[in-house]
Formats: C-alpha cells, sequence, structure tokens
C-alpha cells in the first residue's frame, strides 16, 4: 500500500511542474520589478488590458485574464489578495505561471497555454528601457515561431505584490 501512495505521489507531482526550456534563475538587470507590467491592445487576439506580474527570482505570474482598463484588473487583484488567504500566498492555476530570463535586451517568457492543451509557449521581444519592453513573437512547443506586431507592456509601481512560492515553477 505504501508503494502504490508512493507511485501516484511522484506521479502527481510530476504532473504538476511544467517542463520549461529555460531555467528559474535571478534576475539583476535594470528592469523594474517592484509592480506590474501591463499591456493595452485592441489587436484581435489581445483585446483589453493585460497585467504580468514579474519577479527578481525569474517567476511571472500572468492569469490569461483581460480587463476593461488598468484600474478594473488593479481592483480585480487587490481584492483578490485582500479576500483570499490561500491566493495571497499561492493562486493554484498551473497556467499562470511562467519564467523569464533577459539576455541583453532580449526578453523571453515562457509558459504553459490552458486554451490549447498546455503545452509551453515561448514569447520573446526587447527591451526598450527600465519600464517598457515588447513582444513580438512567440513559438509553441513543436510548431513554427509566429511573428506579429509588437505588444507593448509598461511598467507601473504597487505596493502590492502576488506571492511568486508556487508548486509549478522551482
Amino acid at each position: 500500500m505504501v508503494k502504490v501512495i508512493l507511485v501516484f505521489s511522484i506521479i502527481f507531482l510530476n504532473c504538476c511542474k511544467s517542463n520549461f526550456t529555460i531555467k528559474k534563475i535571478p534576475i539583476y538587470n535594470n528592469l523594474k520589478l517592484n509592480g506590474i507590467y501591463f499591456r493595452s491592445s485592441t489587436v484581435q487576439f489581445a483585446n483589453g488590458v493585460s497585467i504580468y506580474f514579474l519577479y527578481t527570482n525569474g517567476v511571472y505570474f500572468h492569469e490569461n485574464t483581460s480587463f476593461q482598463n488598468l484600474d478594473s484588473g488593479i481592483t480585480y487583484y487587490k481584492n483578490k489578495i485582500l479576500q483570499n488567504v490561500q491566493y495571497k500566498t499561492q493562486p493554484i492555476e498551473k497556467a499562470s505561471w511562467g519564467v523569464f530570463r533577459i539576455i541583453n535586451d532580449e526578453i523571453i517568457l515562457e509558459k504553459p497555454e490552458p486554451s490549447q492543451g498546455y503545452p509551453l509557449i515561448r514569447s520573446a521581444g526587447k527591451i526598450i528601457n527600465d519600464s517598457t519592453f515588447y513582444i513580438d513573437n512567440s513559438k509553441e512547443e513543436y510548431k513554427e515561431i509566429k511573428k506579429y506586431p509588437k505588444l507593448f507592456f509598461h511598467f507601473m509601481q504597487l505596493d502590492f505584490k502576488i506571492d511568486s512560492t508556487n508548486k509549478f515553477v522551482n
């Protein structure tokens, strides 16, 4: 019985982790990380405002949620953090967590995509300055790189942030 429980535990723990192609490493550069990055777009596949939390440990959080405007997105996260103790320390959705890496002036973000069966999506672009970057291409596992118009992300300092500790990115 103990062996069966051990085998199922190992399988369960491995199912929770994604096989990222970039490692989580601390980020040491001049990109501001004490707040959020947001993008506002009217591009067909990216309507509304999206909010990304980037952390100094190389992890990022994005719920694949679009908001009507930036204020409604900030209010959404602030209320979630205030109302839900578990959400303060560990949102439980696997597809909300990814890793990012900065190499010179290039930024690479990688996370599982829930709407496509959880393959890894690797997005890349350039850092413009300490508070702005853009993404202009992405690649799903085993597929060709897709190029698209630049999606600009802008920094906004906040006094709250979701804890980056989670079971999906080690």
